[in-house]
């Protein structure tokens, strides 16, 4: 997610509500985030529920999780999960050897 951050932020800001509700509603926010939320809480908000994920099973979760609440916000959501999904999977294989298995 870090290397897609500025992407992200000119992706929420428009929508920065709709963005809130959708992922608080997946269960991947706060509800202080969701209640006031920015690009940064939001950003960081999810890059924390990535930090504590130890096994690949709960990662490949998480991910598949956070791309289906960007696949049915649509528009250019869609092309940022495909996106950051490529991002992973190119990071996760060259740190550790693994392929995860996030599609959607």
């Amino acid at each position: 997610l870090e290397k897609k951050r500025s992407d992200l932020s000119l992706l929420f800001q428009p929508c920065l509500k709709a963005v809130a509700i959708n992922l608080f509603q997946a269960g991947m926010i706060a509800d202080d985030v969701h209640r006031t939320p920015t690009d940064d809480t939001i950003y960081n908000s999810l890059l924390s529920g990535f930090i504590f994920l130890a096994k690949i099973e709960d990662i490949e979760k998480h991910c598949k999780k956070l791309f289906n609440v960007f696949q049915n916000m649509g528009g250019p959501f869609r092309g940022a999960a495909d996106a950051i999904k490529q991002n992973i999977q190119e990071n996760v294989k060259s740190k550790v050897g693994i392929w995860l298995n996030i599609d959607i």
